[in-house]
């Protein structure tokens, strides 16, 4: 009976350990698979991750070469020294070499009419243009591609998968390149192939031509492959053509151009992925042997940890996308951050409510940088950014869209008041001090403002037409808002005509000389000339100086302009023996570093007598605080040449300035002459202006006199030379050596 009862509870003893090893084994079971199947995701979203990642980066890849053809393609000189006067050195130092030096490119040709190979260069430099045979199968079809799209007048291919290139909206129709790109098998190596026709960008006639391609070869090697993986901090990135190894993923390099592709994959680049949760598998797994309870708490652990990893995952794509439109210096939205906000609030626009963007930046930033450096310009900006989100309206949006600009949405406009108020807050809210890293110092602002009440134009519209009204702001003299009108955009045409002209106005000398008298205090004695431009285009007709001179200073054709000016007014002026010359000179030439040594060539070319050439520069120039341009205007007075203070009291009068260089004259500019017997003001600073510039031994010149009244005043004032219309118009050369004659002034012959 003992030994049944034994045998019974040895029996029970090993069925309940039975049982419980059997319930151990299933809960162990279970929750391995469960580790399993959460390690699994784990390791399925991490390489997601990756692979797109990697496919991102092959795209921008073909975006960058593109982006680099850009470099050579647009540009006049490109066609002129391949296709009109072929110069082969020309064009394996400006466009092979360069593709393969500056970009990195592996290969670069220069081709005229898909034909005759120009220029060839590979990283070590030129190469025998020949080679190209090598690889001229290889790349025909792409270039077969891109002749249908020139013949059809295509604007760019149909490649799917570069969607990271700017589109051209801005610019004229023979200056939008055509091109092709794609991955492509080039000698058995895979490659980036891009093609890409030059077009011109001032002379519409080159787009005429036949074709040049620039041809840009960019091969799958070990230095591309090592520049992906250092950027995406991949392990073992690599090139295979055979089947992904175990442990291994990969993605397949194909065609991207749905024309072009041909079924054939040309490879694909593998990399051991980081897959997070296989860490957490090998620490819980030997721990969750021991038993049952330590195994649900491995479990637990691992749930957690798996959710924490998840988390992880998905905040990490959160701030990857956070931060492509967030403003790094000043958590703003960046401006991909900014267009999306605008589509949104022009989709939800209500009817009789319009949106209005501001758009605004600092007047004259550049100067603080160079000044001061970019940590504090870099602190400024950020103090803007705190400002203005402290006083913006709850549901306005600002950002930071670059550099120093700013842009503020204003959702729920409802009139033109509104949109005026908003300007003024603008303005309003920067025009007080800033205390940047213990310095005050005090800034101004320029900005545009588009109302926008559709989303027809769409928001890169928006924005465009907002930056035309900040351009008009600072052409009206900067430290204010303007709203956006239809005449705006007129007149931004009208630049650009005046642009696409101005470099065959120069070339072809449409651009004529004249003179105005400035006087002496009789009234009747020429003392002195100042040299003009008038410019009659046979498309534009009459072109104002106030039109083309800035639009020269922009483009910096101003200087070859001013080399213009001078020989022509330099050789004038020997005409008349006894008369003065006065020129105004721009900043932009005074930044050139070139401008004295040219002045002094000048001056030996026409034989001028420097001391009667007097050099006007305005208040604005001197405002840049350079010791650059104060060095180039004591180097000038070195020369022999005097120096003039213009248009004085034109809106940044200071005497401060009279005191900063020993100028020789001040002109007095004709807003002051214009108002003198209107108010007492008026006149009592002319009088001060006089009397401070006689005591530092300055002569006055009194410009815009036009009635007698003003002339008799500024006499009595102490000015000591006048020039304005009561006296005369500007005049031809032919036209003041009469005067001269009249006046019984000798003129040479």
């Amino acid at each position: 009976m003992e030994e049944s009862i034994q045998g019974f509870a040895r029996m029970t003893t090993r069925r309940l350990i039975g049982g419980l090893a059997l319930l151990i084994s299933a809960l162990g079971l279970g929750v391995f698979l469960i580790i399993y199947s959460a390690v699994q995701q784990a390791n399925d979203a991490s390489d997601a991750v990756e692979r797109q990642q990697v496919e991102n980066a092959l795209k921008l890849k073909v975006a960058e070469s593109v982006n680099d053809a850009t470099f050579a393609a647009i540009w006049d000189d490109t066609i002129i020294h391949s296709v009109q006067t072929p110069d082969k050195a020309w064009a394996e130092t400006n466009v092979t070499q360069y593709m393969t030096g500056a970009f990195q490119q592996s290969l670069s040709f220069l081709l005229v009419d898909f034909e005759k190979i120009l220029a060839a260069s590979n990283s070590d430099g030129p190469m025998d243009v020949m080679e190209f045979d090598t690889y001229r199968s290889d790349v025909l079809p792409l270039l077969s591609k891109l002749q249908s799209d020139i013949k059809r007048g295509s604007l760019s291919s149909s490649i799917d998968a570069v969607n990271f290139i700017p589109t051209y909206n801005d610019i004229l129709p023979w200056q939008r390149p055509i091109w092709r790109a794609d991955y492509m098998l080039v000698d058995s190596r895979p490659a980036i192939v891009t093609a890409m026709r030059a077009v011109p960008w001032n002379d519409e006639s080159l787009s005429k031509l036949a074709p040049a391609i620039v041809l840009n070869i960019d091969f799958v090697d070990e230095q591309f492959i090592s520049s992906l993986s250092k950027s995406l901090g991949l392990e073992a990135l690599s090139w295979s053509t055979a089947a992904v190894t175990p442990g291994q993923i990969g993605v397949q390099l194909t065609s991207t151009d749905k024309e072009l592709k041909n079924g054939t994959s040309l490879g694909q680049l593998v990399w051991t992925p980081r897959r997070l949760g296989t860490p957490i598998a090998w620490k819980v797994i030997p721990v969750s042997a021991f038993s049952i309870l330590i195994m649900f708490g491995i479990a637990a652990l691992l749930l957690r940890r798996v959710a924490t990893t998840t988390r992880t995952l998905i905040a990490r794509e959160a701030a990857a996308h956070r931060e492509s439109r967030e403003d790094a210096l000043t958590s703003l939205s960046n401006r991909t951050g900014f267009k999306e906000y605008l589509s949104q609030a022009l989709a939800n626009c209500e009817p009789g409510h319009s949106v209005a963007v501001a758009y605004f930046d600092f007047d004259n930033f550049k100067d603080i940088n160079d000044t001061r450096g970019h940590d504090f310009g870099n602190e400024l900006l950020k103090s803007v950014a705190t400002r203005m989100k402290a006083c913006l309206q709850e549901d306005d949006r600002l950002a930071r869209l670059g550099g120093d600009e700013f842009a503020v949405l204003r959702t729920h406009v409802g009139s033109d008041a509104e949109a005026e108020a908003f300007g003024h807050q603008i303005q309003s809210v920067l025009d007080q001090p800033f205390t940047v890293l213990e310095n005050e110092i005090q800034v101004t602002i320029s900005t545009g403002i588009k109302v926008e009440s559709s989303a027809n134009g769409g928001c890169e519209e928006v924005l465009r037409k907002a930056d035309i009204a900040l351009y008009r702001a600072k052409e009206l003299g900067r430290n204010r808002y303007c709203i956006f009108n239809s005449t705006m955009e007129l007149e931004v045409r009208r630049r650009h005509e005046i642009e696409r002209e101005m470099k065959r106005a120069i070339n072809t000398d449409q651009i004529s000389v004249v003179y105005q008298p400035i006087m002496h205090r009789d009234g009747q004695t020429i003392a002195g000339v100042e040299a003009l431009m008038r410019w009659n285009n046979p498309l534009l007709g009459h072109v104002s100086p106030a039109d083309f001179v800035p639009v020269a200073e922009k483009t910096g054709a101003i200087i070859d302009l001013g080399k213009q000016l001078m020989r022509r007014s330099f050789v004038d002026v020997q005409n008349w023996p006894g008369v003065d010359l006065s020129l105004n000179v721009s900043v932009i030439q005074l930044r050139d570093p070139r401008f004295v040594e040219d002045m002094r060539r000048i001056v030996e070319e026409t034989g001028v007598r420097p001391e009667i050439i007097e050099l006007e520069v305005t208040e604005s120039v001197m405002m840049e605080q350079s010791s650059r341009i104060k060095r180039v205007l004591e180097e000038l007075k070195g020369i022999g040449f005097r120096i003039a203070l213009d248009d004085f009291g034109t809106g940044y009068s200071g005497f401060g300035y009279l005191q900063s260089f020993a100028f020789d004259r001040l002109k007095i500019d004709r807003s002051f002459v214009c108002n003198i017997g209107h108010t007492h003001e008026t006149n009592t600073i002319i009088f001060s202006v006089v009397n401070l510039c006689r005591s530092l031994g300055m002569e006055v010149v009194a410009e815009g006199v036009e009635t007698s009244d003003q002339f008799e005043f500024l006499k009595a004032t102490g000015c000591h030379a006048f020039q304005g219309y009561l006296f005369s118009k500007p005049a031809t050369a032919d036209a003041i050596s009469s005067m001269c004659v009249a006046a019984d002034i000798a003129v040479s012959a």
